[in-house]
């Protein structure tokens, strides 16, 4: 349904800022460092990490597009609310 995307994505979002949190982290223990030993680790994963969250946004996006554009909103038909 629309809320389970819309949690998927805020979801992801979480992702993305522990995983900026992860680079920063590392960035400065970089700063300090006196070579770029380890740096190009730390910015391959966080870009696979990145791209990892992007593609699932994007994924969850585009369902949500269709979801909407065949009327289902989320709100749900008067059912029993699944729980």
């Amino acid at each position: 349904s629309a809320g389970e995307l819309v949690r998927l994505v805020l979801q992801q979002q979480e992702r993305r800022v522990l995983e900026y949190r992860r680079f920063e982290e590392g960035f400065a223990r970089f700063l300090g460092a006196p070579d770029a030993e380890g740096y190009p680790a730390l910015v391959a994963d966080a870009t696979a990490a990145f791209a990892t969250i992007s593609a699932c946004v994007r994924e969850a996006a585009a369902r949500l597009a269709a979801t909407m554009a065949a009327g289902d909103n989320g709100g749900g038909s008067g059912g029993d609310g699944g729980s």
